[in-house]
């Protein structure tokens, strides 16, 4: 009898002693996932600071990584957004620009591999029935964003070779406009519902600045999506084809209206792979 007492004693001593200890393991543990789910997702990891003085806010979204492989890296811009479009514009009233959240290319990159790279827009300025807007000034947003770009490109494991851009609407004119600054630098341009037309994103298609073959050229535009902007992507298709770039036009994805085509995602990523730069070209 005496021997069965002290092995429960001594049986309630070990679990009072490995109780807590399991708890704190178990605690470490749960805060280690965390954080490194939290750490997938980064704001502003480095300063930055364009070349009038702002400091520039981006995000970027890292998938899970897979040995020390070089990853792909997309660079998303969304379209022109004002709070004041609903009240003053009706046409406008359920419009988003489609910010990143609604594109599924988050998702995307998770499943892909690839990182995600999302700017903010910085500089205001008025857009329809004189509403304040948030969008894409060419002039001043060209020089922070490539910064931001170069500086995430070299803090991070990413291809050079497989660095894409990717807009939709004013934020495709801004993808063009990147691209042709610098035509050795991005393997291919997804412009989405708008093409490379003038810097207020309306207006003449332009020529590329050099001849190709250089950067691919992915055109997409959504059934019923307004019918300037779908003139717009066929017109700047057959000028960059002309010019000697691989290029391609989907037209009337979905959903209907004008926004981002969460749907044609897979064939958005295939279709960038395929069409970005080959080796040995310059």
């Amino acid at each position: 009898m005496r021997k069965k007492s002290e092995t429960s004693v001594t049986g309630k001593l070990v679990v009072l002693i490995l109780t807590p200890i399991l708890l704190i393991f178990a605690a470490l543990f749960l805060h280690h996932c965390t954080r490194e789910a939290k750490d997938n997702i980064l704001q502003t990891p480095f300063e930055i600071v364009d070349c009038f003085g702002s400091k520039r806010e981006y995000r970027v979204f890292l998938p899970p990584r897979a040995g020390d492989t070089p990853l792909p890296l997309l660079v998303y811009f969304h379209g022109v957004w004002s709070e004041e479009f609903s009240q003053k514009v009706p046409a406008l009233r359920n419009y988003t620009a489609s910010p990143v959240e609604e594109t599924g290319l988050i998702e995307l990159s998770r499943r892909e591999g690839f990182v995600l790279l999302v700017p903010e827009a910085l500089y205001e300025f008025k857009a329809l029935k004189n509403c304040t807007a948030r969008g894409w000034k060419m002039d001043e947003e060209i020089d922070g964003i490539e910064k931001i770009i170069d500086k995430i490109a070299a803090e991070y494991p990413i291809s050079k070779a497989k660095i894409y851009l990717a807009g939709i609407s004013a934020g495709a004119v801004l993808c063009h406009h990147l691209a042709n600054k610098r035509p050795h630098y991005y393997a291919a341009v997804l412009s989405h519902s708008q093409a490379y037309t003038n810097k207020e994103a309306k207006g003449k298609v332009r020529k590329p600045a050099v001849k190709g073959p250089q950067f691919g050229v992915l055109f997409a535009y959504n059934e019923g999506d307004y019918p300037d902007l779908i003139k717009y992507c066929g017109e700047s298709y057959r000028v960059y084809k002309e010019a000697g770039y691989r290029t391609e036009l989907l037209k009337n994805v979905p959903p209907r209206g004008h926004t981002w085509s969460v749907q044609t995602n897979d064939r958005f990523w295939s279709l960038l792979q395929k069409l970005g730069r080959k080796h040995g070209e310059h």
